[in-house]
């Protein structure tokens, strides 16, 4: 009888989303008053506790503000509007292609296109796609008057009435068994 132990780790130095977060992102801008006044997560490894006014130009990467998850997994995301008059969305670039364009990548939206929103703090569950890769990669928070924000609009490029924050989404691998051969 014999057998020879195999294990896998799978993490970030793996081939996958390596630090994709600190390559360059579309750009996006805004005007107004309208932000997303507090970000918090619970439920990762590490999570995000944001509170901060509106930056300049209306756009800020809060580099080293991170939810670490692993694939399969969820965390809760709450948002806090300025205002009762904003809605929210928030993309994470899942796949580490640098945008926010595609399939499931906006993962949320808070509050109602053309309606005064009364509750201006929202909470939902985010479910970590089982196949997302490990690596470093970014979650956008864009707030904007819910009369003039488009929803389905890719968070690029100036955007009236908003203000939009970045974050750093660390996605670490799961350690698998080992096997006996």
């Amino acid at each position: 009888f014999s057998y020879t132990p195999s294990v896998t780790v799978v993490g970030l130095f793996d081939a996958g989303n390596t630090d994709k977060a600190t390559t360059e992102y579309c750009s996006v801008s805004g005007t107004g008053s309208s932000n997303p006044d507090k970000v918090r997560t619970t439920g990762g490894g590490q999570n995000i506790d944001h509170s901060a006014a509106k930056p300049t130009g209306n756009y800020k990467y809060y580099k080293g503000e991170k939810l670490v998850v692993a694939p399969g997994e969820s965390f809760d995301l709450s948002v806090a509007h300025s205002n009762n008059y904003s809605i929210s969305m928030v993309w994470v670039d899942w796949n580490g292609d640098n945008d926010f364009a595609d399939n499931g990548e906006q993962v949320v939206v808070f509050g109602v296109k053309d309606q005064k929103n009364n509750d201006p703090l929202f909470n939902t569950t985010i479910n970590v796609p089982a196949n997302v890769l490990p690596g470093l990669v970014r979650m956008r928070v864009l707030t904007g008057d819910a009369w003039t924000s488009d929803p389905s609009a890719v968070p690029c490029g100036e955007i009236a009435n908003s203000t939009t924050k970045d974050f750093d989404v660390e996605i670490v691998g799961k350690s698998v068994m080992p096997t006996i051969e």
